[in-house]
């Protein structure tokens, strides 16, 4: 299996890559970026500067999209700056990008990977659905032909974490994730029922604060992450664990319970970005568009994402 990370590098997000890293780095054919916790220059130089500081300048970055499909411009929400700091990294500065930037578009690197692997890829998102909207408008039938696009977004049955009804990557760009849903991608979506329930916290990580220098550093991304989970909720145990939840899901999905539904995306602007289902299309014996994961067990996620992280932050 091949993987793509699609990704708008904020702090966990950067937990998130980290994880595939440790994971299945062999197999990782090259990281995306888009807007969505910050801009589209900061959510690559973050992701750049990442894989230099993990000594994996070998995997490609392709930059995205810097802006939602029905916009014209990127502004930081002020949830997005509250959780992640202006430069999605908790204003830490992390260096310039050294890199040659890539001629190919991210929309582009993901069909020429869905063509060449068709079955044999799995697309991980984590920000908005941008990419992969511009993605399918090149090449429906490539892009439908994958494994499985497997998703951070949605909130089904709890409350949102942008407004009472929508979570964060779907409000951000709802167009493209209501296109998204319309598709005949194969889609598992994971969403805020149940990564806010995966925590990390600050036990978990103690001992990064005097470990190797990319522990150090991912214990003041984590600390500052927890300490906003804290400041919006002054019960916060820890921080939750959208983005690597999903990839750790994409990688080992044995400990779920997911169920196919038929949903949709609502584009209304009190409703916007809210995912429901869509009972006016669905028949009892018609193909459901998706896969929801609605539980799964916690200590056993947990665990493994703090276990994979000490792992691949040590060296």
């Amino acid at each position: 299996m091949k993987y793509i990370l699609d990704i708008d590098t904020g702090i966990d997000d950067a937990l998130a890559l980290a994880y595939l890293i440790s994971e299945v780095k062999k197999d990782i054919l090259g990281i995306t970026t888009v807007f969505g916790n910050t801009s589209l220059e900061s959510a690559t130089m973050n992701t750049v500067n990442i894989l230099e500081m993990l000594e994996l300048s070998s995997i490609p970055v392709f930059k995205g999209s810097d802006c939602a499909i029905a916009e014209d411009h990127y502004i930081q929400k002020r949830g997005s700056k509250i959780f992640h700091g202006s430069n999605g990294v908790a204003d830490i500065s992390l260096g310039e990008i050294v890199r040659q930037d890539n001629t190919q578009s991210a929309a582009e690197f993901i069909i020429n990977s869905a063509r060449k692997y068709g079955d044999n890829l799995t697309v991980i998102a984590t920000g908005p659905l941008t990419n992969i909207s511009k993605a399918l408008d090149i090449d429906s039938v490539a892009i439908e032909g994958i494994k499985e696009l497997v998703i951070m977004g949605g909130a089904l049955v709890v409350q949102g974490n942008v407004s009472r009804v929508a979570e964060a990557n779907f409000f951000h760009d709802a167009h493209a994730a209501k296109k998204i849903l319309d598709s005949n991608i194969p889609l598992l979506l994971v969403g805020l029922d149940v990564s806010l329930r995966t925590l990390l916290t600050r036990d978990d990580v103690s001992d990064w604060k005097f470990g190797t220098r990319n522990q150090q550093l991912f214990y003041h991304l984590v600390d500052y992450y927890i300490s906003a989970h804290e400041f919006v909720n002054s019960e916060a145990a820890g921080c939750a664990l959208h983005d690597p939840l999903a990839v750790a899901i994409a990688l080992d999905n044995s400990r779920i319970y997911k169920v196919p539904l038929k949903l949709k995306v609502l584009l209304e602007e009190d409703q916007l970005g809210r995912i429901v289902m869509d009972c006016e299309r669905m028949e009892f014996n018609k193909q459901r568009n998706c896969s929801v994961v609605l539980d799964l067990d916690v200590k056993y996620y947990e665990s493994k994402i703090s276990r994979k992280l000490t792992e691949v932050l040590s060296s």
